[in-house]
């Protein structure tokens, strides 16, 4: 493999190198779930045409890489999912339309950690095979079927925007928000805006619903006025290192709506 690859296929991103011992572990047919049910090691899911470029070699068969799609890292994806090809597929960003009919297609899909793309991976039921027949559930983790909140946002913009919410706070535009009520801010926002902070995103659809994925309840649209009272937290207008992520929120406006 050369110093540059890239993804065949949707890929997923560990960030651990040791795939075995998330897809299967050392019975070959558990996953390793934390409290909440989720698989921490699961970073992102890069999308076909990706590029790597390759840190090195691990003792398991996987490849230390980074990639500006996710510049956080360690990061390690299976050479399987790699190719040589020569050209980056570009990201083609959809309209404002095609998004929010996108997010609402979603409704009813899995919370997935480090999801974002709804369909899954059936590949990792080929090269990760369970010694046991599995569940739907247990089929939907571990093909990694579903999306994550900012994952949700990701699969429906192709790619176009942010994948983590520590970057989504800063993307886009910023709506003013300092000192506004609930009320004020339902009829301040647009279709599209982000309510964002390190940790979680919440996509508003229009003036009375939004949409977004929980850990409790996967894909759903809920009530935006509802939903703004139950955050319990304050509004910013900018967020700054200074702002506590238990505390407060912002708004930003997605630069293709």
């Amino acid at each position: 493999m050369s110093s540059v690859a890239f993804a065949k296929t949707y890929t997923p991103i560990l960030n651990t190198p040791d795939f075995t011992q998330v897809f299967g572990g050392k019975d070959g047919m558990s996953l390793p779930l934390d409290d909440q049910g989720l698989i921490r090691a699961v970073e992102t899911i890069a999308y076909p045409g990706t590029q790597f470029k390759i840190i090195q070699k691990t003792p398991f068969g996987t490849y230390q890489v980074e990639t500006k799609d996710y510049p956080s890292g360690p990061l390690f994806v299976d050479k399987r999912f790699l190719s040589e090809q020569k050209e980056e597929k570009k990201k083609i960003a959809p309209s404002s339309s095609q998004i929010i009919d996108h997010l609402t297609s979603l409704v009813g899909a899995a919370y997935i950690w480090g999801g974002n793309i709804s369909q899954g991976i059936p590949e990792l039921l080929d090269y990760f095979p369970p010694k046991t027949s599995l569940t739907e559930k247990m089929k939907t983790l571990w093909t990694l079927k579903g999306v994550d909140c900012s994952g949700l946002l990701y699969e429906a913009t192709n790619g176009a925007t942010p994948r983590n919410t520590a970057w989504l706070v800063n993307f886009g535009k910023p709506v003013p928000l300092e000192n506004l009520s609930v009320e004020k801010i339902v009829a301040l926002v647009k279709p599209l805006d982000l309510i964002v902070w390190p940790g979680h995103v919440i996509i508003i659809l229009d003036s009375k619903t939004c949409i977004e994925s929980r850990p409790q309840t996967g894909v759903a649209i809920q009530d935006l006025s509802l939903r703004l009272f139950e955050l319990n937290r304050k509004p910013a207008s900018l967020w700054n290192a200074s702002l506590s992520t238990k505390e407060y929120f912002v708004i930003r406006r997605l630069s293709m709506a």
